[in-house]
């Protein structure tokens, strides 16, 4: 998954993103994280777009930079030398591009031309929520009234406070409880 690219290029990308660790999040984090302030990390999300960063794992055709999940993991360790929490974000976006990368028909043009798109004024982010492995069928797609509707509880999911897209897995019972 990603396109491959030689050394050199990999770390340009890595030395672009420790610049911009350094300019865009150094100098507020520590504040930030005493007062608690999402708008210092949204607006570090939406300076992130100037370089990539948000796109930096979605397909090229959809407007995304195309690369690896190795390149996003080494973004993430030059993000998170100026702020851990910050980077988890990105952490939380990337792995809920991932499996939108990986599914079929529209949804994928649907769902990854917005959080990709760096000319939007609104910036899109992903997250991840899955069912607990504790408590089996604990978070179901129901249908109800001719609608499918998601049911029951999962555990606390991270970037919640900044995701417009929520990607969801649910354990499909006609499938013997694999997930979908």
């Amino acid at each position: 998954m990603g396109k491959m690219v030689s050394t050199e290029e990999l770390n340009e990308i890595i030395e672009v993103s420790r610049r911009f660790a350094v300019k865009e999040i150094h100098p507020g984090f520590l504040e930030a994280d005493l007062e608690s302030d999402t708008e210092w990390a949204n607006t570090v999300l939406v300076k992130s777009r100037e370089i990539g960063l948000p796109g930096l794992m979605i397909a090229e055709e959809f407007g995304g930079v195309g690369q690896s999940a190795l390149c996003g993991a080494l973004v993430m360790d030059a993000l998170a030398s100026e702020c851990a929490g910050l980077a988890s974000i990105f952490a939380y976006h990337f792995a809920g591009c991932l499996p939108l990368s990986l599914a079929g028909g529209t949804i994928k043009e649907k769902a990854l031309t917005p959080l990709a798109n760096s000319d939007s004024e609104a910036l899109a982010i992903a997250t991840l929520i899955g069912p607990s492995l504790q408590e089996p069928g604990s978070l179901q797609l129901v249908e109800k009234k001719g609608k499918l509707r998601l049911s029951g509880t999962s555990p606390a999911a991270g970037n919640t406070t900044f995701a417009t897209h929520v990607v969801v897995f649910i354990e499909d019972h006609e499938n013997k409880g694999e997930f979908t």
